[in-house]
């Protein structure tokens, strides 16, 4: 069991079944974190790998985002998972650049760009709480798992 590509299974933008039945998979033998709270360490992180991690969704701005910094104001309560896939800036303003799972209708193209290096100790909408990256292993664990909790509720990876 694994996660499929993006390739073989792209995301279709419609309520439905999922297709368990998929040959291709690609699987992660473990997690690291990102030290949390540490935007440095994760930008460290990013510029070797792309790097899970959650966000706040629920604004309004952020479910009609269509381009450009989002600077809308949000919560640091994560609802939502994305992945940290690169790092830019813009007229001097650092930013992240965040590979959203609502498709290519959504934002750029499927991605955000969300403002980096802020006051707030968690990031910007909570990015910089909790960090994972996936990892390979040369001897894989396959009873490793990792819990983590967002807006109260348990999820294991």
């Amino acid at each position: 069991m694994g996660i499929d590509t993006d390739t073989n299974y792209p995301y279709t933008d419609k309520q439905g079944t999922c297709k368990a039945d998929r040959n291709q998979e690609v699987t992660i033998d473990r997690h690291a974190m990102v030290p949390p709270y540490n935007e440095k360490a994760l930008r460290k992180q990013v510029a070797k790998q792309p790097v899970g991690s959650g966000l706040d969704a629920s604004g309004h701005e952020f479910q009609l985002y269509t381009g450009g910094i989002h600077r809308a104001p949000c919560t640091t309560i994560r609802n939502h998972a994305v992945t940290i896939v690169g790092y830019d800036s813009e007229a001097s303003e650092d930013y992240w650049i965040i590979k959203n799972t609502y498709g290519k209708k959504w934002g750029e193209e499927g991605y955000l760009k969300l403002p980096r290096n802020v006051a707030e100790r968690d990031g910007k909408c909570g990015i910089a709480q909790w960090p994972l990256y996936p990892k390979k292993s040369q001897n894989p664990k396959s009873s490793q798992s990792i819990l983590f909790t967002i807006e109260g509720k348990i999820y294991v990876l």
